[in-house]
This record gives structure tokens, sequence and C-alpha cells, in this order.
């Protein structure tokens, strides 16, 4: 009997801000690993059914990630299922503004967008809107910018701007090629970005917006200055 209560108080704790017993990572990660894939698809469907009626609070009195908890389980259970489109939804309307502007939790962002993209990176999101790729692309983008990953950040964003640029979007494409120009500044890719930022001023004109024509100037202008000093100084 000792044996197993020891056992038993290894595979199972109580977490005690989350009032709640839960089961060793391991334990957890093995009995996952030999459940099938039948089993598994019922236990999404019943966290579903019961996560689907919890509150998630309001993203502006956020203070943990622990207060999301609902929210974060419900999103993995339904990419469990499949349900993309509805994981990607849950994350906008429930994760998003808390988890970027509160929160801050841009390494935890990063591994719940990644999931979306069940084929790899290479690719887009599994998810059937052209609008939510593009959001999802830019969102992921910003959290490696803000997570000290420029260069992934800038090759998903360029994948963006091609979403958008596809759909005719110019203002939001003229957005894209704002920041992703400032991105390859940043990593030292001078040429491409000056490249990027002469874009973005052409578009800004043509759409006759005084405020990004503006802001374009001035990012053209000292990208320009250092890639010219840059040249000076390899000719020399």
């Amino acid at each position: 009997m000792k044996v197993t209560v020891a056992a038993t108080q290894m595979a199972c704790g109580w977490d005690r801000e989350a009032n709640r017993y839960d089961a060793h990572p391991i334990v957890r990660g093995v009995v996952w690993q030999q459940t099938s894939g039948m089993d598994q698809q019922a236990v999404y469907a019943a966290l579903e059914a019961h996560l689907g009626r919890m509150a998630t609070p309001d993203s502006r009195s956020v203070e943990s990630l622990r207060e999301l908890t609902p929210a974060i389980e419900r999103y993995h259970t339904l990419l469990g299922l499949g349900r993309y489109d509805d994981a990607y939804g849950l994350f906008r309307d429930r994760l998003e503004d808390a988890t970027l502007y509160r929160l801050a939790a841009h390494r935890e962002r990063i591994a719940w967008l990644e999931r979306l993209f069940p084929d790899g990176l290479d690719g887009l999101p599994a998810l059937t809107d052209e609008d939510s790729q593009a959001s999802t692309l830019n969102s992921l983008a910003g959290s490696y910018l803000l997570s000290g990953e420029p260069g992934q950040a800038s090759v998903v964003l360029k994948r963006a701007i091609q979403i958008v640029r596809q759909q005719g979007d110019n203002g939001n494409q003229l957005v894209g090629l704002s920041n992703l120009g400032e991105i390859l500044r940043e990593i030292g890719a001078l040429c491409e970005a000056e490249r990027i930022l002469r874009q973005a001023l052409v578009l800004a004109r043509e759409l006759e917006n005084t405020f990004r024509e503006a802001v374009s100037l001035q990012d053209f202008g000292r990208t320009h200055s250092t890639c010219s000093s840059s040249r000076l100084s390899t000719s020399s």
C-alpha cells in the first residue's frame, strides 16, 4: 500500500495556485502516446464540450497566463481536433490582445501559432481564409521580432505581404513593406531594405497617404544613407 501511495504522489500532484490535481508531464506524455487515435479524439471532444463553457477574462485586466488557462487549453484541444479555423478564431478573440499587450508572452505565442502550420513553417497556416492566414503570419512575425529573431520575422512577414498583394489590399501591403524594410535594415540587409522601402514610398504616394509617405521618406532616407556609407567603405 505504501508503494502505491508513493507512486501515486509522484504521478499526480496538487497545483496549489490553480487548486487542482494534475498528472506529472512525463506520466501524461507516456499515457497519451499509448492512447489510440480514436480515444484521443474522444478526449479532445470531451475537453471542448467542457472548456467551451468557461469564460475568458477581459484582456485589459489579465495579469498572468494562468488566468487564460481555459482558453489556452481549449486552443490546443481545437488543434487536436483538426479545427484550425476555430483555433485561430479563439486565439484572435481571447488570447491575442492579452498575450501581446498585457503579458508580452512572445515565446508562448510563437509555440501556439506554429501549431497552425501542420505541414511546416515553409508553407501557409492551415486556415481556409486568406485574411486569417495573413493575420497569423503577421502575429507570428511580430513575436519572432520581439523575441530576438528578426531574421525569421522577415521570412514570415514576406509571406504575409505576398498574400495581401495578391488580394489587392494596398493599405496592409504598405504597412507590411514599411515594417519589413525596418527589420531588414536592423539585420544588416541594407540593399534589400532600401529596395523594399522604396516600394513602400511609391505605394504611399499612389495611395495619397501623406502620413505613410512621410514615414517612408524618413525610413528610406536613413537606410539609403547607411547603405551609401557602406558602399563607400567597401570601395575604399
